[in-house]
């Protein structure tokens, strides 16, 4: 794969290329933070403030999860700071 260093994908300066693996591609946009994470993510069903009151809250994680529109094991990975660790 020809990857790029400036993170501009119609860049076509030589300077700025360079060869890489699937696994390189990935590992820089993770490494860039050019993933989309939390609320950005088309599929999220949580806010940054959701997260924030499901930290601080001490109800049931089953109770907390049916109020959210999750799972108890998504609520259990946000108060272990597992998931959404940008927040």
């Amino acid at each position: 794969m020809v990857l790029h260093r400036c993170d501009n994908r119609r860049c076509v300066n030589v300077e700025h290329l360079y060869l890489g693996t699937c696994d390189d591609n990935a590992a820089d946009m993770t490494n860039g933070s050019r993933q989309s994470r939390g609320s950005h993510r088309h599929s999220a069903k949580l806010t940054e403030n959701d997260v924030l009151e499901i930290r601080a809250s001490n109800e049931k994680q089953k109770v907390l999860a049916e109020r959210y529109g999750v799972t108890q094991p998504i609520i259990s990975e946000i108060k272990a700071n597992k998931i959404w660790r940008h927040v």
